[in-house]
């Protein structure tokens, strides 16, 4: 067996097998089988976050990735932004754009869009905000498109899209495309 696919020793299953192999659910489409490095990869990266769908290979035990006790450990420290507002890791790992530390984010929303004053209320909690369509809204902020995306991933479901562009940095982020998005978006977007 490949090694990148074999299980950390000591990683089992809540129901006590050892699991060697995930899948990420996301709205209707899975992905995987990804080892347990690639999964730690990921939720470093973002691209799996602490309420993305996970379930071993072989089960159909979907769960939120936090609640399967053995990637619980990958979230302890994962989220740079709470529902309270920003916590102290993320204002000391935003990454400056600008002298005034702040740049342009633009948030696409994926036409799903329904009233919710609570993501309303997330995003201008982020800087100031405007939303210029349905789906699409423009941000001044400090936070990278990284911690956006963690932040805001709280407020939306598993059938929801997320796509966040760092216009300042040239980064950008998103959720619930499939945990390959991030690698398919850099084949073509490259700083040059």
């Amino acid at each position: 067996m490949d090694t990148a696919f074999q299980t950390p020793p000591g990683q089992m299953h809540g129901s006590g097998t050892r699991v060697a192999r995930w899948r990420v659910r996301i709205g209707e489409r899975v992905y995987g089988p990804y080892g347990a490095d690639q999964i730690k990869t990921y939720v470093d990266e973002g691209r799996i976050l602490a309420t993305s769908l996970l379930a071993p290979e072989g089960s159909e035990d979907w769960r939120k990735a936090a609640r399967h006790p053995e990637l619980a450990v990958y979230f302890a420290h994962a989220s740079e932004v709470t529902r309270e507002g920003t916590n102290e890791s993320a204002q000391e790992g935003a990454a400056a754009t600008k002298p005034d530390g702040e740049g342009n984010v633009l948030i696409f929303l994926e036409d799903r869009w329904r009233p919710d004053n609570a993501l309303e209320s997330a995003i201008r909690k982020l800087g100031r905000a405007q939303r210029i369509h349905p789906s699409l809204w423009v941000l001044r902020t400090r936070f990278s498109a990284h911690a956006i995306r963690s932040h805001l991933s709280q407020y939306l479901d598993e059938n929801d899209h997320l796509f966040v562009v760092d216009a300042t940095n040239d980064q950008a982020a998103s959720y619930n495309m499939g945990p390959d998005a991030d690698t398919r978006l850099n084949a073509v977007w490259s700083k040059s």
